[in-house]
C-alpha cells in the first residue's frame, strides 16, 4: 500500500484502536523503512493560513520532492487531502506548535484555513528519499 492510501490505513486502525476496538489491544504496523534527507537545492516554503474560501495551498514542490517536513505556528487551523474546501468545521485540526511528515502527493493536495481570527503559518521543507 503506498503513500496516502497506507498512511490512511493505518491511522484507521490507531482511531480503531482508540476506540476499544483494537483487536485484542494490539496494533501491528509493518512499513518499509524510508531514509529522509534534506533536498537541499529546493528553498523551504513559509505559507499564510488566512481566511480564504477554498483554502490555501503551498507552491508547486520540485520533481525530486518525496516528503514535506512542516511546522505549525503562529495559530491553529485545518487542512483536507480529498479535494473538499476545508472549513472551521471540516478538516484535520492542526493546533500551533504542531509538526509532521506527509508525503509529496499529501502536500500538494493539503489545503488550509484559519480556524481563528489570527492567521496560521505552516513552514514546510522538502526532502528526498536517501
Amino acid at each position: 500500500m503506498p503513500g496516502y492510501a497506507a498512511l490512511n490505513y493505518y491511522m484507521h486502525k490507531i482511531w480503531k484502536l482508540m476506540q476499544g476496538q483494537g483487536e485484542d489491544g494490539v496494533l501491528s504496523v509493518t512499513m518499509d523503512a524510508v531514509v529522509l534527507q534534506p533536498n537541499s537545492t529546493q528553498a523551504d516554503q513559509r505559507l499564510t493560513v488566512d481566511n480564504t474560501v477554498g483554502g490555501v495551498q503551498f507552491s508547486a514542490f520540485a520533481a525530486s520532492t518525496t516528503h514535506v517536513f512542516w511546522t505549525s505556528e503562529a495559530a491553529e487551523c485545518r487542512v483536507t487531502f480529498d479535494g473538499s474546501a476545508p472549513l472551521t468545521t471540516n478538516g484535520h485540526a492542526i493546533p500551533a506548535g504542531s509538526s509532521g511528515t506527509w508525503t509529496k502527493a499529501m502536500a500538494t493536495a493539503a489545503k488550509f484555513i484559519r480556524t481563528t481570527v489570527t492567521d496560521a503559518v505552516i513552514h514546510a521543507s522538502q526532502l528526498k528519499a536517501g
